[in-house]
């Protein structure tokens, strides 16, 4: 189960994958953003586990995956809203 403090009513939350930091391990990690008309800001808190257990847990929580596009940083895999 993903949770969040969602204190924004206005706010969407994306939360991104990113490649892990060494080509040996397997595990990923995911960092959540809240998106308003002010910005972008990065919430406390980090997600771990292998690609497959992340997109499952946001599958599951009812996200909606999104393409990264070739302007994203490299590091970035996908994002989730």
């Amino acid at each position: 189960m993903i949770e969040i403090e969602a204190s924004n009513p206005k706010a969407n939350y994306i939360w991104t994958i990113y490649k892990p930091h060494n080509a040996n391990c397997p595990n990923q990690h995911a960092k959540c953003f809240e998106v308003t008309a002010e910005g972008t800001k990065m919430l406390n808190g980090t997600l771990f586990g292998t690609y497959e257990e992340l997109q499952r847990k946001f599958s599951d929580a009812g996200l909606i995956m999104l393409q990264r596009s070739p302007e994203d940083d490299s590091s970035i895999v996908e994002s989730w809203i």
